[in-house]
């Protein structure tokens, strides 16, 4: 993730360095609160990463400081995944196999919380975009495979649902 002069970097194991961009110096290296596993690039806005980390059933959602590493906030979310968090002005949205959560982006309190049946990892990211949130579904709200559902950002509603497999008549993947 590059922002403002810097470049941030998340390892596997949830180590978070910020590089100068044009001489590659260290700014600062921390490790991220109880992640075990990062599989997702980090998001930045107004000088906060989001990233989300994590294993099995349980993973972390954390706000570091672009200024000096510090940990913010970290809320523990269920389900696990290499989806990147999503930003929309006020709010954090990260979305895992049939678990959607929207987090108060200052203070990292729970909007809203949709809890299916489906369990595991697989998570993807989110798309933001004039108040409604697009998610592919996995099976959590539609019980279909390959389909996406939209979401309303203030109370995580369906408000409609997508299909997002393969494009019609392309072949089949090998």
């Amino acid at each position: 993730m590059y922002d403002a002069g810097k470049l941030y970097v998340v390892d596997a194991l949830g180590v978070l360095t910020q590089l100068d961009a044009d001489t590659g110096a260290v700014g600062f290296q921390v490790l991220l609160p109880d992640e075990f596993f990062v599989e997702s690039p980090p998001v930045t806005s107004d000088g906060v990463l989001f990233v989300t980390g994590g294993i099995d059933l349980g993973a972390n959602l954390s706000a570091i400081s672009e200024v000096d590493g510090t940990n913010l906030w970290t809320v523990s979310v269920e389900g696990s995944g290499a989806g990147a968090p999503t930003l929309s002005g006020t709010t954090v949205f990260a979305t895992f196999p049939a678990q959607y959560y929207a987090f108060d982006r200052r203070t990292g309190a729970t909007l809203w919380h949709f809890a299916g049946d489906v369990e595991g990892g697989g998570a993807s990211t989110p798309v933001f975009r004039d108040g409604r949130l697009y998610v592919r579904d996995q099976e959590g709200r539609t019980q279909l495979p390959n389909s996406g559902v939209v979401l309303d950002d203030a109370n995580g509603s369906a408000v409609a649902s997508f299909e997002c497999g393969p494009p019609r008549g392309a072949p089949p993947r090998r």
